[in-house]
């Protein structure tokens, strides 16, 4: 069996064995990583010659004496420059043998792992790899700390060409590099056609803003106790003419991969700032706005600055705009967390923590967060008379949520009989498809004509106008 591994910033590889790893194991792990070593700066460098050309001849010329597996890897290094490399000397370059690894990319390197009888030895030896890649890199008082991501082809299960093993590897690592693996992917063709359609989405949403094929909906939030509307959601959609209707969760991660988050957040921003400070200026409300931030925009970008300069172009008062965070966001960076949001505050713009309850946050983390409303994630609100504990959950962040002098709302309600049980257990707001689906601007403002829902039901919202 024979691996590959590509990693960023290749030149900078650890020699040291996992206590873990059985002997042989041991041996060749050694042996990989004594050998390996960074050549070349990109496609077309002697590494890739010197890889490849062997794998070709020996991977094709086996025969039953074993398998061979082809392991590529990425690394994410923080907080030194991938061009600056004094780090080689800190860890130290080693000699290497011509099949056994070599630089693919700048960033990349390959590992071919020979003569191992069974899967799980290639997949362990992975781990080990991984596992050495991880840990910190001298000197001690300013560690490095690497993020690997690592794919694996079988030979002669995945293809019995050198080129092809390589670059199932590859499309395998990409796999991984996206979902921030922390094991080794292994390639499948399945793992191939998602890849497929994830750079078919790269590719496409380049180009998506310039062309607009991007379009803000809007799903109406509605007051517990009268049924009025007192916000809106903004969820953005994408309308491609080749893949069609494009929904967030399955964009939004490819956005997020390759850098366009904060270029298409700040657009949604703008755009739904404008349209609601024009529904406030019709006197269809006052009207809330609520925008869903990524991570991303707290880490990447200027998040105040492209807040501040939506409400400057559109007019809309910042205490109308509410930005929704989940707990996952806010644990990815908190202090940057805490220091935006703060200063957000301070200018009037409220926050609200979405999909609560779902993330594994502690309630002694969210108390640092300056949070104005709590949002129900609608798989509580889903199953609250099917799941006692559910039920008993819900309640408990009602609950919660007024000893912290915070308003809630819950999202997901489909139901009279949903509205009843949170109207009678303090629930501020409401949200779901009972008052209205997410809708485009122009299909939205004839909804808002319509006035408020009625005490029956609630229902009104979604009956057709009258005729006349």
């Amino acid at each position: 069996m024979s691996h590959v591994a590509v990693a960023e910033n290749a030149h900078a590889l650890l020699q040291r064995i996992p206590v873990e790893a059985t002997t042989g194991e041991q041996d060749h792990t050694q042996g990989v990583l004594g050998r390996c070593i960074g050549v070349g700066t990109g496609r077309g460098s002697p590494g890739d010659a010197r890889l490849v050309e062997p794998v070709g001849v020996e991977v094709v010329g086996a025969d039953g004496g074993g398998s061979h597996e082809a392991h590529r890897g990425s690394f994410q290094q923080g907080r030194v420059d991938p061009g600056d490399r004094t780090h080689d000397q800190r860890i130290g370059v080693y000699e290497v043998r011509p099949a056994d690894g070599a630089a693919v990319e700048p960033n990349d390197f390959a590992v071919l792992v020979e003569n191992l009888e069974e899967s799980e030895s290639s997949c362990r030896i992975a781990d080990n790899l991984l596992d050495t890649l991880r840990r910190p890199l001298a000197p001690e008082d300013s560690p490095t700390y690497l993020a690997p991501r690592l794919g694996m082809s079988l030979w002669p299960r995945d293809s019995e060409d050198g080129m092809a093993l390589l670059r199932n590897a590859y499309i395998a690592m990409f796999r991984a590099r996206v979902e921030r693996a922390a094991k080794p992917c292994v390639y499948s063709a399945a793992i191939a056609r998602e890849v497929e359609v994830h750079a078919q989405l790269e590719r496409a949403l380049v180009s998506a803003m310039e062309r607009g094929e991007f379009e803000v909906y809007y799903q109406p939030q509605v007051n517990t106790t009268d049924g009025r509307v007192i916000g809106v959601e903004a969820l953005l959609r994408w309308h491609n003419p080749e893949l069609g209707l494009v929904y967030p969760g399955t964009f939004i991660p490819v956005a997020e991969h390759n850098g366009l988050i904060p270029k298409i957040g700040s657009w949604v921003l703008k755009t739904a700032c404008r349209q609601v400070q024009q529904w406030n200026t019709a006197g269809l409300g006052p009207l809330r706005l609520a925008v869903n931030l990524s991570p991303l925009q707290f880490v990447e970008g200027d998040l105040f600055a492209d807040v501040r300069n939506a409400l400057g172009s559109s007019g809309l008062s910042p205490q109308d705009l509410e930005l929704e965070v989940t707990e996952s966001a806010l644990m990815k960076s908190p202090e940057q967390a805490v220091k935006v949001m703060q200063a957000l505050k301070e200018h009037g713009v409220h926050f609200a923590i979405d999909d609560f309850g779902t993330g594994y946050s502690s309630l002694s983390q969210l108390q640092h967060f300056p949070f104005d409303r709590i949002k129900i994630d609608r798989s509580f609100t889903r199953d609250i008379h099917s799941h006692p504990d559910v039920r008993e959950i819900t309640l408990t962040i009602i609950n919660m949520a007024k000893r912290l002098h915070r308003q809630v709302i819950a999202e997901g309600v489909e139901t009279a009989s949903q509205v009843k049980f949170l109207e009678n257990h303090g629930c501020d707001e409401l949200q779901g498809y009972l008052f209205g689906h997410p809708l485009p601007a122009t299909e939205l403002s004839q909804l808002l004509r319509r006035g408020p829902a009625s005490e029956k039901g609630r229902q009104t919202l979604l009956d057709p106008p009258p005729a006349g």
